[in-house]
């Protein structure tokens, strides 16, 4: 894992961070189209299926035997992706969120800045 301390032990690091907020947005936004492709499929699933019935028979040892391991394998599938489906919404609301805070940031760092105008202390900080 390269190290980024700025010592420029990382080699190609130029020690910045940029974050472009509505590119950031944007994407995050695309997010959900698997999530919406995920619920689509379990629909699609769920209406070809449900017309089948039980499609290893009733009444016998072996339909009971298929029943008791297909039965929760499909319902933990089911479960699974639409918990994959919400998992991804919250993962584009969690980006774009993020992205909204870094734009938010970056103006009141930008207006900060702007305040200090010629009050701001001649040398000092880092190397002065």
């Amino acid at each position: 894992m390269p190290r980024y301390d700025g010592s420029g032990s990382n080699g190609s690091s130029n020690d910045s961070l940029y974050v472009a907020p509505d590119g950031l947005a944007r994407d995050g936004q695309y997010i959900h189209a698997p999530a919406d492709r995920i619920d689509d499929l379990v629909e699609w699933y769920e209406a070809g299926r449900t017309p089948l019935g039980t499609p290893w028979g009733e009444g016998d040892d072996f339909a009971r035997q298929m029943n008791n391991v297909m039965q929760p394998l499909e319902e933990n599938l089911m479960l699974y992706l639409r918990a994959v489906a919400h998992g991804l919404r919250q993962a584009s609301d969690g980006t774009v969120a993020t992205a909204r805070n870094y734009g938010t940031t970056e103006e009141q760092n930008i207006d900060a800045v702007g305040r200090l105008g010629s009050s701001a202390p001649s040398g000092g900080g880092r190397w002065g």
